[in-house]
Order: C-alpha cells, then structure tokens, then sequence
C-alpha cells in the first residue's frame, strides 16, 4: 500500500508538475498573446494612422488632380488658340510673302521701267544734243557761205569803201563762226579790196638788191612784234610791223598787216 501510495504520490506530483509547466507555459503564452495583442493593436492603430493620413493625401491628392485637370484643361485652351494662332500666323507670313513677292516684281519692273524711260531721255537728249550740234553746224555752214558769197561780191563793188565793208564784214562773220583759217575767198575779198583803196602795189616790199618783191604769206610772232613773209622768188624774210622794217635794211611800204596766206 504504501508503495502505491508513493507510486501515487509521485505521479502526482509528477502530474502537478506537468501542471505547473502547462500553466507556467500558458502563462507565457498569454504574456506573448497580450504582447501580440498590443502590438496588433498598435499596429491596428498605426494602420488607422495611416489609413487617415492615406485618406487626407487621397483627398489632398484628389484636390490637386483637380486642379491639375483644371490646368490641364486650361493649357490645352491655350494649346488650341496658340494652334489657331499659329495657323493665323502661318496664313498671315505666306500673305506676306505673297506681298513681298508682288512688292519686288513691282520694283523690277519700276526699276526697268525707270531705266528705259532714262534710256529713252538719254537717247532724246542725245539726239537733241545732235539735232542742236546739226542745226549750230548748218547755221554756221550758212553763215559761212554767206561770208565767202559777201567776199565775193566784194570783188565786183567798184565803190572801194562798200567793197571794204562787204569784205570785212564776210571776214567777221568767217572768224565769228570759226571758219578755216586761211580761207582763199574770204582773204581774196579782203585782199582786192585793199588793193581797191591802196593801189594794187600795196603789198610790195623793197628787199636788198634794187628789186620789188610782190609778198605771197605772212605769219605774225604771237609774243613779238616780229613778222614773217615769203615773196614770188621763195625767199623768206623777217621784218618789225611796229618799225615797217625788213632784216638787211629792206624797207616795207605795207601799211596794214594780216596773217594769212593770200594767192
């Protein structure tokens, strides 16, 4: 009996030990359980936390989607009248190109315009200028025939005062309109007129020799008073028109002298 008391005894004791470790087990179990628990309600916590604050950035999020669709929708306005604009713009730079283009051809064809019409004025001007040199030639032609046609006729007036004036004026009117310098009509007219009013041994020269030399030329020193003369035997002689005299003493009995060639 007593051995079954002790067997008894110690299953027992075993079995409240066991106890004690099942109890002592769920006791930390429990402690555990809490600590999940807490922490499981912390983090529900943390959670709602989060929840809200994901709620708020929602909202914030959903505000600023609307403010962004509000520009979006704003930005795509302006998108579509910088389009149309643009497209104004397009339109309006091919508008002014077509301007300019038209601008240019009106230049040229001013500028061509332009220069035919100076082309022309340059063409009438020259034309004129010859029209205006042919009519100062014809009437310097005229005028010239004119003085041979009065020197001519001074050889036929026998009144040797109007044969003198009708020669001298011929003579004017050749100088004046820049006839050639030694013309034969013109200094024939002067020279039989002369003759008609100084004897027709006017122009005769006493040269060395005891001989009369009838003078053929005679040139004039453009910066003295010295003059050259040729007679009918070729020889050349200088003389002084202000002294009347000859080189070698010859005594010169003209009393007008003139330059230029008579035959």
């Amino acid at each position: 009996m007593l051995r079954r008391a002790r067997v008894t005894n110690l299953i027992l004791a075993l079995l409240l030990l066991i106890a004690t470790g099942f109890f002592v087990y769920g006791f930390f179990q429990r402690i555990e359980a809490e600590k999940q628990r807490f922490a499981a309600e912390v983090a529900s916590q943390e959670a709602q936390k989060q929840r809200d604050e994901a709620k708020e950035l929602q909202l914030v999020a959903e505000e600023r989607l609307g403010v962004i669709e509000e520009q979006s929708k704003k930005i795509n306005e302006q998108y579509n009248q910088l389009k149309q604009t643009t497209e104004n713009l397009r339109l309006a730079v091919i508008d002014a190109e077509k301007q300019r283009n038209l601008a240019i051809r009106n230049l040229n064809e001013s500028v061509i315009q332009r220069d035919s019409a100076r082309l022309e004025r340059d063409r009438a001007t020259t034309q004129y200028v010859r029209a205006e040199k042919a009519l100062e030639k014809s009437d310097s032609l005229y005028m010239l025939s004119v003085a041979q046609s009065l020197a001519a006729k001074s050889e036929g007036i026998d009144d040797a005062q109007l044969a003198g004036l009708t020669a001298m004026q011929g003579y004017l009117y050749h100088t004046k309109y820049k006839g050639k310098k030694y013309d034969p009509y013109i200094f024939r007219g002067l020279y039989y007129s002369l003759a008609k009013l100084n004897g027709y041994n006017y122009n005769t020269v006493k040269i060395p020799g005891g001989l009369k030399n009838r003078m053929y030329a005679l040139a004039v020193a453009n910066h003295s008073t010295s003059f050259y003369t040729t007679g009918s035997d070729g020889r050349i002689f200088k003389g002084d028109y202000l002294t009347q005299k000859l080189r070698a003493r010859a005594f010169l009995k003209i009393r007008v002298c003139l330059t230029g060639f008579w035959h």
